[in-house]
Order: C-alpha cells, then sequence, then structure tokens
C-alpha cells in the first residue's frame, strides 16, 4: 500500500537523526556549519575548560586533567603552550599585548604568559577555583573565584585587591562592557550582578537555576544569560 506523510514541524523532525543539517525553531532544515576537529586530547588531558584567541588568530586551549594549555594557529598547527603544576586551566583571558592568562585549579593561581611563551605566576587568589577572567581597556585583569564567591582585580605589575565579595560560592563568569562596567555569573543561587571597576555592585537578575554559567552581550547591549540548573 502507498502511504503519503508531511513531516514540517520542529517537534517532527526532532525525532529524526540529523546528518550535517541544522534545525530552527519553526521547522527549517538548512545545512549545517561545517566542523573541523583543530585538537584531540590523548594522555591524561580529559577536558578543555577554556578557550581564548589572540589578534593574530590564535587560540589558546586551557585543558585538565594535566593542567596544560595548547596553541593552534590559524594554519591548524597545534603546540604545547604552556605545561603548569596545576591541575587544571579553567579560564583563559588575553590582552591587547597578546600575553596569556591562564587561571587554575586546585590553587587558584592565575599564569602570565608572553606570546614568546615566558612563564610568571602573576597573582595568587587564595581560592581553589579561578572561574572566570577578564580583561578591561587599560589591561586590568579581573578573575572570578571560587569557593567563596571572590572577584578580583589585578593590575599590569600583578599587584591584586579584592574588588567584590559576593554571598555566592562561585563566579563561574565574567563579561566586561565598554561603558565600564563587570557582568559577574555566580553559583549558589543563580544571581547575576552588575559590578563598577570602583566596587559599586548591583543585583541584576536572579534565575531560577543555581548557576549562571555564561555571559554575553550583542551588538544592541542586551545581555544573555546562561542558566544551568542541578535538578534533574
Amino acid at each position: 500500500q502507498t502511504k503519503i506523510w508531511e513531516t514540517s514541524s520542529f517537534n517532527e523532525f526532532q525525532r529524526g537523526e540529523l546528518d550535517n543539517v541544522s534545525l530552527t525553531k519553526i521547522g527549517e532544515v538548512m545545512l549545517a556549519p561545517q566542523l573541523e576537529q583543530v585538537l584531540k586530547m590523548e594522555d591524561q588531558d580529559l577536558f578543555v575548560w577554556a578557550l581564548a584567541e589572540d589578534s593574530k588568530g590564535n587560540l589558546y586551549a586551557g585543558t585538565g586533567e594535566q593542567g596544560r594549555i595548547f596553541r593552534i594557529t590559524p594554519a591548524g598547527d597545534v603546540s604545547l603552550f604552556f605545561d603548569s603544576p596545576e591541575i587544571g586551566i579553567m579560564s583563559l583571558a588575553v590582552d591587547a599585548g597578546d600575553n596569556v592568562y591562564a587561571g587554575s585549579a586546585p590553587d587558584g593561581l592565575i599564569y602570565k604568559i608572553t606570546p614568546e611563551g615566558s612563564q610568571t605566576t602573576l597573582f595568587s587568589t587564595g581560592e581553589h577555583y579561578v572561574w572566570a577572567l577578564v580583561c578591561d581597556s587599560d589591561n586590568v585583569l579581573y578573575a572570578g573565584t571560587g569557593e567563596s564567591g571572590k572577584i578580583f582585580k589585578i593590575l599590569p605589575d600583578g599587584t591584586g585587591t579584592l574588588l567584590y565579595d559576593s554571598q555566592q560560592s562561585h563566579v563561574m563568569s565574567l563579561l566586561y562592557d565598554q561603558q565600564g562596567w563587570l557582568y559577574a555569573g555566580t553559583e549558589g543561587k543563580g544571581v547575576t550582578y552588575k559590578v563598577g571597576l570602583d566596587g559599586s555592585v548591583f543585583s541584576l537578575y536572579s534565575a531560577e537555576e543555581e548557576e549562571i554559567h555564561a555571559l554575553a552581550l550583542d551588538s544592541q547591549g542586551n545581555l544573555y544569560i546562561a542558566a544551568i540548573s542541578n535538578q534533574f
């Protein structure tokens, strides 16, 4: 017998297996972006915790469980950029001079690595995790940490001060805008804070989820918040 059926909605297409195509929320099927593998983890490297890009298009990948940073050139060449004594490189940031900053666990250290590969321990947070790093327009570095939910301000010479001590357990994400504000996403009660560089703080949004894992701004200044719940 001949049967005819139609598949047109998101829910109907979602039941199938997508092969090199993307599915929109209104049921459109289109070619997916091309994917290219640039780094394959080996030995005891199990996680890629952080990515950052410099002005020349080099990509840096912070990994664990061996606490290493790999550099991937625009041509796809991969090399070991930094091998730390830490277990994990949890966060990365690149300043205007293409210096790479790496936040670690479990000792909560921040390393500075020059483009030539020279390495120094820039700052010790006294925390266990450096979850987030971001540079402002003056190359001042800000670090979000755990397990006490603090934000540190670190000058280029390595002098660091406590900018904000939140009531949450972890500062998981940081974002800097061109108006001179920091946005901080936390874990504990899932609060997003707006922090002035002078230390003034506003509670911007409190999510139902326990963790604000990522933040992004669009060209119109709208803030997007990615939240994670521990409830399954």
